[in-house]
């Protein structure tokens, strides 16, 4: 899962680290940065970008 360290300057990493959605394995639902499966229609959803960035 792609961590983002959003915070420089904050002393405790555990507090500056977001975790981004990612797909479930059927690639039916997201599964949120709490672990919980969302549909598509959620309003939460604003745009998904399914195109793999890591080489």
């Amino acid at each position: 899962m792609t961590e983002i360290d959003q915070f420089n300057d904050t002393k405790s990493k555990k507090n500056r680290i977001i975790k981004q959605a990612r797909f479930s394995e059927n690639y039916k639902l997201v599964i949120d940065s709490n672990n919980e499966m969302v549909e598509f229609d959620d309003p939460r959803i604003v745009f998904v970008d399914p195109v793999a960035r890591n080489s």
